[in-house]
């Protein structure tokens, strides 16, 4: 048998190389949604219905997180989840509102 070259074994080396498609490496099963989707629609009526039942209600990002009992950062995604459905507005100070209805 004839000693091949460098560059000859380098090149076997490559046919050699079996393909697996991408879907062969999956996970057979996908993992569960670890957050509690129920309870976080709750916390978002919860936190909705307090700025609905208090219309003058003005809140900073800290003292809707006292308020709420929750860290800043969970109040943080919420109050901008409830401005972009266009039912709170952040003022310019920073405070958070009840959006006034358009007439």
């Amino acid at each position: 048998m004839a000693k091949l070259t460098p560059l000859e074994s380098r090149r076997q080396a490559l046919f050699d190389i079996r393909f697996v498609p991408a879907a062969a490496r999956l996970p057979a099963k996908v993992a569960a949604e670890r957050r509690d989707v129920a309870a976080r629609h709750a916390l978002v009526r919860r936190i909705r219905s307090e700025f609905e039942e208090m219309p003058g209600l003005l809140l900073t990002l800290n003292q809707a997180a006292r308020l709420f009992g929750l860290r800043p950062d969970i109040v943080s995604r919420i109050l901008a989840r409830l401005t972009d459905a266009r039912v709170l507005c952040q003022r310019s100070d920073g405070l958070f509102a009840r959006r006034v209805k358009d007439v």
